[in-house]
This record gives structure tokens, sequence and C-alpha cells, in this order.
């Protein structure tokens, strides 16, 4: 994780402007220790922290220059070292060994098209200083957060609400309607809209292009259903078999040390089963959060099923006490940057305490996977309303009932 923050704002000075952009940077501080920069070309500024992941040396920094390109990143492109073969073989030329100058020579030889090449999370803001052009982008699923706020040719971004909250252009006018579908849905944010008015989100697998004060935002991305809908079911899982194994081996490539979360449920187990599976008796660390008491969460035995499975994992342990949550409950709420329904961002903000204090930068989580595999029975709403919208009425019941059995 680093995080991004900066503008383009002819009306302020210079001094006010490199102000600005330290306070901006210093309220996310927190997502980059490694490193902070700034760069600036007229009235456009950029400013960076770093998490050092891939390639550790000074000269992988950020803001980070390529020709008449600069460029401020947060994530990580796991297939960059296939990629950068490809930009090789077409005559590109590269000083270091990160995934961020491969973005750059991708945009320098495919404009906003080079996205579609990527397998990986970003939000990403590249100024062309040559075409005075600002190009930024956000993975397919949205995993990296991009903020912004616009007015005329006066334009703000942020990994976070922090930064934007710093802003002139900012104010503390509500999006009621935001609010509300917190409240009733539990959604953070809906399309481009977040809980203030002036603050926007780009959306998933969108990029946007600011020029001369106009700003395009265009998708690049978007699901493909049907496409394994000829195979047999033992195709079908071979092939996610397959998907999943090739995806572990991406996410592992790193510069540092990598673990994973680890709750004893499937995903988070297929995971690190898989990590054992690739690297059969690697020393691999894994990280848990179990409450104790009345009522308590404790998925310690199913956590231990897997670690006796694979002996080479190295697990660590932590229960929250009652008074470690309400002494750091504000804390998590204030980096969580929206109002938080239920309990598990706590134990989530615990989790990764436990992670940080053991030196870890980088862990594999299982966060997400519900959605698309169906984990839960509110994953099957989005199914069942698309045959609902289709006049399959049989096929909407089948899914919820034992009828069609």
């Amino acid at each position: 994780m680093c995080g991004i923050a900066g503008f383009i704002d002819p009306v302020l000075k210079t001094e006010e402007a490199e102000k600005l952009l330290g306070s901006m940077l210093k309220s996310i501080a927190h997502r980059g220790p490694d490193a902070t920069s700034i760069y600036n070309h007229e009235s456009t500024w950029l400013g960076h922290n770093r998490l050092s992941i891939i390639d550790l040396s000074e000269e992988a920094n950020q803001p980070m220059h390529y020709g008449d390109l600069v460029i401020v990143f947060n994530g990580e492109i796991y297939n960059y070292l296939e990629i950068k073969e490809q930009l090789v073989k077409l005559g590109k030329k590269f000083t270091t060994n990160s995934d961020t100058e491969v973005i750059l020579a991708s945009y320098e030889q495919w404009a906003a098209d080079c996205v579609k090449q990527f397998v990986g999370m970003w939000a990403l803001v590249i100024w062309d200083k040559k075409k005075k052009t600002l190009f930024a982008s956000r993975d397919r699923f949205g995993i990296k957060p991009f903020y912004y706020i616009q007015n005329g040719n006066r334009f703000y971004f942020g990994s976070e609400y922090k930064p934007l909250k710093m802003s002139p252009l900012f104010s503390n006018e509500l999006n009621l309607q935001q609010v509300s579908r917190g409240l009733q849905m539990g959604w953070v944010c809906y399309d481009d809209e977040t809980y203030f008015e002036k603050i926007k989100a780009l959306p998933a697998a969108h990029n946007l292009t600011l020029t001369s004060g106009v700003v395009k935002i265009d998708r690049y991305w978007d699901v493909v259903t049907g496409r394994y809908n000829d195979l047999s079911q033992e195709e079908k899982t071979n092939r996610f078999y397959e998907l999943f194994k090739d995806s572990i081996q991406l996410h592992l490539r790193s510069d540092v040390t990598v673990g994973s979360c680890l709750s004893g449920g499937l995903d988070s187990s297929a995971i690190v089963s898989m990590v054992q599976s690739l690297q059969p008796g690697t020393k691999y660390k894994s990280f848990s959060i179990y409450y104790e008491g009345k009522g308590a969460v404790d998925e310690r035995p199913f956590i231990r099923e897997v670690i006796k499975k694979y002996p080479a994992i190295d697990p660590y342990y932590y229960s929250p006490s009652e008074e470690e949550i309400k002494e750091h409950f504000h804390k998590a709420l204030y980096h969580s940057d929206v109002p938080c329904t239920g309990s598990s961002f706590m134990s989530q903000y615990f989790l990764m305490k436990l992670i940080g204090d053991h030196k870890i930068k980088v862990v594999l989580d299982g966060q997400g996977s519900d959605e698309y595999l169906g984990g839960y029975m509110h994953t099957f709403y989005r199914v069942i309303a698309d045959y609902l919208r289709g006049g399959n009425i049989y096929k909407a019941i089948c899914t919820t009932s034992d009828i069609c059995k």
C-alpha cells in the first residue's frame, strides 16, 4: 500500500502549493513510511508516500520520470515481468526493476489502453509534461481507492478523504443519498458518489483524463459472462483451479517477505494451502485473530487443521481484549475514512496491527471471494435478480430452494 496525492491548481502560489501538498501527504503518511517525494511542473503537483515492495532501491521511488511522463502509483502490477519482456522487444529501455517503470513505458507505448494489459491492483496518475494531460486509472475491481475534487481547471486527488479535506475546493456538505445507502445497505460508495458532495470516486475499471480543465471518464473493462458455459462441471473445476494457481503464483512476486491472513475459512485456507503446494516446506507466516469469553468467535480449531497438513506454516495469533477494542475504536474508524457497519473492521484493524508488528508488508487475504463464489446467501441476490430480469422465474426459485432437485 502506498499513498498518492496531488493537484493541478493555477490559483495557488508556489510556496502555498508546496506547503499544502506536504500536509496532504502527511495526512496519509501511514500508507507509505519508506519514502516521501513530490514533483512540480508549473501548476501541477504530484506527491507519493512509498511502501517498497518491488525493487527496493531509491531509483524506484516516486514520482518517477520516463521521458515526458511522470507517475505516482499505488498498487502492484503482478504481470509486470511479462509486459516488460514484450516492451523490450518493442525497443523500450529500462533503468529499474520496478513495476512502476513498466507502467510508464506501457503508457508511452499504448496510451490509455495500457491498463488492459495489467493484471493487478492500482490507482495511478500520469502527467504528460509535453501534452499537459493528466491520466488517472483505477483497477478493475476498485481494490485501490482514488478520490478527487474538480472545479474547472482546478483538480485535486488522493488515496483517501483526508488529503482532499485540505483542498480549498472541499466543503463539509454531506451527500445525504450516500448516507442513506450506508445506513440501509452498508455501502461505502455508489458509482462515483461518496459521503461528501464535493468528493468523487473514480469508479472501478475506469480511466480519467484531464485536459485543459475538462474531465473525461471512460470504462475500459467489464465482466464477461458465459465464457465457460460450454464446459463440463469437471472442466470448469479444473479451469478454476489453474486460474487460482496462476493468480497465487503472480501474487507471490515480491522483493519483501509475503505472509497470509488465515481465518480457517475456505478462502484464506485455500490461499495458504496453494502457497504451500507451490513452495513445499517453505516457512510461511500466517496471522489470525480470535476472541475469548462469552459468545466469542474462535476459529483456531479450523486453522490448526490447515497447519496440521502444512507444518511449515508459522502461525501467529492475537486476541484483542475488550479494553483494547475500546482504546483503539476511534483510531480504527479514523483509518477507515467512512462510517463502518458491523464489527469486522475492528478485527481487521487488529489483524493488520499484528502483521505490522512482525514487519510484514505484504499478505495474501481471502477478502472479496464470497462476492463472486457465492459464499453467503446475500451474494446470490444479484444472480436471482438477473434471472428475474430475464423472465426465468424457475431458475430464480431453484437458486434458493431444494424444490428443483
